[in-house]
C-alpha cells in the first residue's frame, strides 16, 4: 500500500530547494571580509588549551 506524502508534492516552499545569493562572497575571496579572529578589542586576552598527546 502506498501512502501519499503531502510534503513530497508541495512546491509552495519559499526557501527549501532554492539557491540563495551569497552577498559577501567577493569580500571573502578577496580577503576584505572581517572575521571574529580579525577583531582586536582593548584589553583583549588570548588563551590556549594545552593537552598531553
Amino acid at each position: 500500500m502506498k501512502v501519499k506524502n503531502e510534503y513530497e508534492y508541495n512546491n509552495d516552499y519559499e526557501y527549501i530547494g532554492k539557491s540563495e545569493r551569497n552577498v559577501n562572497g567577493v569580500e571573502k575571496v578577496t580577503g576584505a571580509a572581517k572575521f571574529c579572529s580579525d577583531m582586536e578589542l582593548s584589553r583583549m586576552l588570548y588563551g590556549k588549551v594545552k593537552r598531553s598527546p
